[in-house]
């Protein structure tokens, strides 16, 4: 089931309108969708649904992802798009739903 579009741009700092959702793969841990974004120019970001009862501390994954992702970016060459996390509303690097 992909998430809805109100709840990701709730909870995410996405650079436009969520315009459209899609399941991106066949992970036997987790749920990834691509989530595609418009104002003109388009972007695309993927979502991942943590499992967590496989990964037990998922803000701990997420923090190993931003320091990955950040040691990657410093390395680009010039020109290079970097990756990067879309952070959620409040700052954070993941958004943990109360179910």
């Amino acid at each position: 089931m992909s998430p809805d579009f109100n709840f990701l741009e709730q909870q995410f700092n996405f650079p436009g309108p969520v315009t459209g959702i899609a399941p991106l793969g066949s992970g036997h841990i987790h749920d990834t969708y691509l989530v595609t974004c418009g104002n003109g120019a388009s972007s695309s970001f993927v979502l991942q649904k943590f499992n967590h009862f496989v990964f037990k501390k998922p803000t701990e994954v997420a923090n190993n992802i931003w320091l990955v992702l950040n040691n990657m970016n410093s390395s680009y060459p010039d020109g290079a798009p970097p990756l990067h996390i879309c952070k959620t509303k409040s700052g954070q690097l993941l958004y943990q739903s109360p179910d």
